[in-house]
């Protein structure tokens, strides 16, 4: 019987692995399972910043919450919570949250107004609580809106609803302080 080169190879492979496994006198490995220490204790002193103490509160705010009436006679005070979607993208520039008379003799309303820093009626913000504040407001029809840090002039929405807030300031709202609830941006 004559074996061709290639066969011989696979031949003497198989017997070479048939020796290995068939001996007896070598022991098994052994799996060892490692645990790993911390050997350095990792606490709040190793930070180099300084641990949180206490959580922020409306208490905390150093602008108090707006509570009080309009300052004139013949007008009203507004005020509501606004919270921000997307913090980072919508937050209003420099407190920017504006009562924006809307003409109604053009007819209805089909976009909204621009914001005119010099015209427009800007609130009083508080940073912690998101509490704003209008005062003096004039008889009228009014979009709210912000200003954001980009650049950027976006509608405040009704939390409850998603429409955008407009606000009629009637002859029964003169001398009274407006609640206009939860807000939202955008």
């Amino acid at each position: 019987m004559s074996f061709k080169p290639i066969q011989l190879v696979l031949v003497l492979c198989m017997a070479a692995t048939l020796v290995v496994a068939c001996q007896s006198g070598q022991e098994t490995p052994q799996v060892v399972e490692v645990t790993p220490t911390l050997t350095v204790s990792a606490t709040a002193l190793d930070s180099p910043l300084p641990t949180p103490t206490a959580t922020l509160s409306a208490a905390d705010s150093p602008l108090p919450t707006p509570t009080r009436g309009p300052s004139s006679k013949g007008r009203a005070a507004v005020r509501g919570i606004l919270f921000l979607s997307s913090p980072e993208f919508t937050a209003p520039e420099e407190d920017g949250i504006y009562l924006i008379e809307v003409d109604t003799e053009d007819g209805p309303m089909m976009v909204l107004p621009v914001i005119d820093p010099e015209t427009s009626l800007r609130a009083e913000v508080d940073e912690v609580t998101g509490a704003f504040f209008f005062d003096d407001v004039e008889p009228g029809l009014y979009a709210l809106a912000a200003l954001t840090t980009r650049g950027v002039q976006l509608s405040i929405r009704r939390m409850d609803t998603g429409e955008p807030q407009m606000l009629t300031i009637g002859e029964a709202d003169v001398d009274t302080v407006i609640d206009i609830g939860q807000m939202i941006l955008p």
